[in-house]
């Protein structure tokens, strides 16, 4: 073995730490300057928006997480733990069904039974609430599943694109949905309705960014063959 080829193994475990320290400071100076450009950009919704709209909203966001613990199975907390990436990338194909799957037996119930729930909740103060939901929870489920494998692989650029995108991307759409609807007359930026289409805008745009560009490692195809 060379010099030059000692040297480079040598200096490899020594980069590794430095490489995972980057990425740490990364993640989280992405999600703090997500959290206070959400927070510094909350007076202005409280200037296009009404207690009554925050209420209404409130209750959508509320039924969206509740129902987002249990969308998948929970299947999603096993991805990043799975012995191989065969079985890593089973899971996560199996995440993305049953989300899908979930948010369809949801969308079809709330459409059902729409009147009688408007009738003993907040939500009728939502137009078009029983489609918005659904929405959000496969926008939601699917983001937990692909920042699940984005943690398996320690995609920490992915991860803080999606932090940022999370607090930068929801304030910023419902603030524009806001002002559509004051200055333009617009119905989608109107109310509660402006809270909900941004928020569910910004969970569009933090999802992209976590999942551009298309990570190849999540296909099933080329996994290990089996051990015969």
């Amino acid at each position: 073995m060379s010099c030059r080829d000692t040297d480079a193994v040598a200096t490899e475990p020594a980069e590794r730490p430095a490489a995972g320290l980057r990425g740490l400071t990364k993640l989280l100076g992405s999600s703090v300057l997500g959290k206070v450009v959400a927070a510094v950009g909350s007076p202005l919704l409280v200037l296009l928006y009404d207690a009554a709209a925050f209420g209404a909203f409130a209750t959508v966001a509320a039924a969206t997480s509740v129902l987002n613990i249990v969308l998948a199975g929970r299947y999603e907390q096993a991805i990043p733990v799975a012995a191989t990436d065969a079985e890593a990338r089973g899971l996560l194909h199996l995440t993305r069904r049953l989300v899908v799957l979930s948010a369809g037996i949801v969308a079809i119930f709330a459409f059902v039974a729409r009147t009688p729930l408007e009738g003993v909740s907040p939500l009728g103060r939502v137009p078009l609430w029983w489609a918005w939901l659904p929405l959000g929870l496969l926008l939601s489920g699917w983001a937990t599943a692909q920042s699940a494998w984005a943690t398996r692989t320690s995609s920490t650029d992915r991860l803080s694109r999606f932090q940022l995108g999370q607090g930068v991307g929801s304030v910023g759409l419902q603030a524009l949905c806001g002002l559509a609807g004051g200055w333009w007359g617009l119905a989608l930026g109107q109310g509660a309705t402006g809270l909900v289409v941004g928020d569910l805008l910004g969970r569009l745009v933090s999802l992209i960014a976590l999942t551009w560009p298309a990570d190849r490692t999540q296909q099933l195809q080329g996994d290990e063959p089996p051990v015969a």
